[in-house]
């Protein structure tokens, strides 16, 4: 057992290339042998948050979703702030049905985190799931009042001004979420449309027909 010590750049580079070789086996043998990797970590780092939350991924992805949720929880013993963990609880918990959880989840994050704009695209997300649009729209709105061009939260407004029948805002916000796009941004795109139950590649193409500049 290792005691992190967060100004040792040694030991964090350990913990980095564990991490690395994790990643690596996980695409090229599987799951099984990203679990033993990742078990060596733990072996190894017992209190890192960030190795629990990893391994709570491979789990989710294998569908084992009670393990999954244990090393959420474990990651969040260490470390209550790791939006990371909140947000791997609610995508497991949704898939479970448990959807008071899921928002339960969300919203922790947002207490640990207060502007994170990635939590309340996330949460606006899960409302928009469960045909909440009003509570989902003001999500959204507070995404965008801490940054006003953030992709996700502009593409999901516009999702949920079309059900509400705000042809003119949909129609601003998928402009806005256009003109915007960046690499960050863009990258949530997947994991919103995802937790929509929507095709995000249709959707893109969607939106292709708006102008953007």
């Amino acid at each position: 057992m290792i005691i992190i010590d967060y100004n040792d750049q040694e030991m964090l580079q350990k913990l980095e290339d564990i991490l690395y070789d994790a990643f690596c086996v996980w695409s090229i043998l599987g799951a099984g042998q990203a679990i033993y990797v990742l078990d060596r970590a733990i072996s190894l780092f017992p209190e890192s948050a960030l190795v629990y939350c990893i391994k709570g991924d491979v789990l989710e992805q294998e569908g084992r979703h009670d393990e999954a949720l244990s090393m959420y929880d474990k990651a969040l013993e260490f470390n209550t702030t790791m939006s990371e963990a909140y947000f791997g609880k609610a995508i497991v918990l949704d898939k479970l049905g448990k959807h008071q959880e899921v928002l339960d989840a969300i919203d922790h994050a947002i207490i640990a985190d207060p502007q994170n704009t990635r939590a309340h695209s996330v949460k606006g997300a899960m409302l928009y799931g469960f045909h909440r649009y009003e509570d989902a729209l003001d999500s959204c709105n507070r995404a965008l009042d801490i940054d006003p061009k953030c992709v996700a939260a502009n593409f999901l407004k516009g999702l949920i001004s079309e059900e509400l029948n705000q042809k003119d805002d949909a129609l601003t916000a998928y402009h806005n979420a256009l003109s915007a796009k960046g690499a960050d941004e863009a990258d949530w795109l997947p994991e919103v449309c995802k937790l929509m139950g929507i095709d995000p590649i249709t959707k893109t193409r969607d939106l292709k027909r708006f102008p953007s500049d």
